[in-house]
């Protein structure tokens, strides 16, 4: 299985209440694979709704003003966060947060995005929708969203993480990015797949088998490993297993398929992503 190489990560901030959990997530993983870092703000300055073009000269000592004032916040706020660390660097841009994030993404070659996202409502909702999962949709690496809100689980370093697989190239993809997470940081990888019927009924312990036999012998080699099989919906089962095993990270696959103009992912990444309290790092296969 291909080792993962990140040289950079690109940490999307909005100055919201989990930017210091997003910084603190970039720092670590960027720490842990000897990565260069960036913060990026992104933001479209306005002029305000009076303008005239006599006030030209006035509008662009505001416009000025108020980019000075977001990049000297920027500053700030990645020094308070991660200041014992190595200096981030910080780029403010002048676009939607969407746009920005993906403009610096390229323009760094980042190998990974982490940013925040809002808890979404709605189990079974297929369409994109929050800047997260815009950013999800159109980045072409792994992005890393870590949850705000009261519910949120941001624990640091990681201790535990989950997989989920369902045996396609997809999930291969997903765990060959646990896996190398896993042993950077010494932790816990839980492997495991969900079936219709119960794991100590019908077909259970030829699932078991086939879970084990799925996972290469270099991810069994490297890493402290554990593969699980559960029942019911593949969703509500990732999400109940990382609840109960106190999951630090979640890793999972999802399908790039374009529709029209926009693009759908398999609910159960989607469902995972907006849901999960602790971490999750979506793997897109494009």
């Amino acid at each position: 299985m291909q080792p993962v190489d990140i040289k950079h990560v690109l940490a999307g901030v909005d100055f919201s209440d989990w930017t210091g959990p997003v910084l603190k997530t970039a720092a670590e993983v960027a720490g842990r694979y000897g990565a260069g870092l960036t913060a990026v703000y992104a933001e479209t300055f306005l002029p305000p709704p009076y303008f005239t073009e006599r006030g030209m000269d006035q509008l662009l000592a505001v416009l000025k003003t108020q980019r000075d004032e977001a990049r000297r916040y920027l500053a700030d706020v990645v020094r308070r966060e991660i200041g014992g660390r190595a200096a981030p660097e910080t780029l403010l841009l002048e676009a939607t947060p969407v746009e920005g994030i993906l403009m610096a993404a390229e323009e760094k070659a980042a190998g990974l995005i982490v940013l925040g996202t809002h808890g979404r409502s709605g189990l079974n909702r297929l369409l994109l929708g929050s800047v997260a999962e815009k950013v999800v949709r159109g980045a072409k690496v792994p992005v890393l969203t870590v949850r705000g809100g009261e519910a949120a689980a941001c624990r640091l370093p990681f201790r535990k993480v989950l997989c989920p697989v369902n045996y396609t190239e997809v999930a291969r993809d997903s765990l060959r990015y646990a896996a190398d997470l896993a042993r950077r940081f010494e932790a816990e990888l839980t492997v495991m797949t969900s079936i219709e019927g119960g794991a100590d009924g019908p077909g259970g312990r030829e699932q078991e088998r086939r879970l084990c036999d799925w996972i290469p012998e270099e991810v069994q080699a490297h890493c402290t490993l554990r593969p699980v099989v559960r029942r019911g919906d593949a969703a509500e089962q990732v999400l109940r297993m990382a609840q109960e095993e106190g999951s630090d990270l979640i890793v999972i696959g999802a399908q790039h398929r374009p529709l029209l103009e926009t693009t759908i992912f398999g609910t159960t990444s989607v469902r995972v992503m907006r849901h999960a309290a602790c971490p999750v790092l979506t793997v897109v296969r494009h």
